[in-house]
């Protein structure tokens, strides 16, 4: 944060200064359920969403709906320029997939 402008006419260098600020963590709603509790690593995997591509816009839970989609969801983990953050969440829902897909299977026999 940059304070500068609150103490210009002060006289005093304050580049080098350092703030310590107390806060609440408050969650936006993308990041807690209806009862404000904050949200599992893989809700916010699901309802992460791409930002560009043929599928803009479209959640990750979304994108496990068809076999096409989580083709695609494969394809964008070989980009190299692919954002941390969109790498781990397509791995996480891609792997809780493939996990209840094999219980699916188990379940069958």
């Amino acid at each position: 944060m940059d304070f500068s402008s609150e103490f210009e006419n002060t006289g005093y260098d304050y580049s080098n200064a350092t703030v310590t600020l107390a806060v609440d963590i408050v969650y936006s709603d993308d990041d807690a359920d209806e009862e404000g509790n904050p949200k599992t690593e893989l809700e916010k995997a699901f309802a992460h969403k791409l930002l560009f591509g043929k599928h803009k816009n479209k959640s990750l839970g979304e994108m496990l709906a068809s076999r096409d989609r989580r083709s695609y969801l494969r394809y964008l983990l070989d980009w190299d320029d692919l954002r941390e953050q969109t790498r781990s969440a397509i791995d996480m829902v891609l792997g809780y997939y493939n996990n209840e897909n094999v219980k699916r299977k188990k379940a069958k026999k």
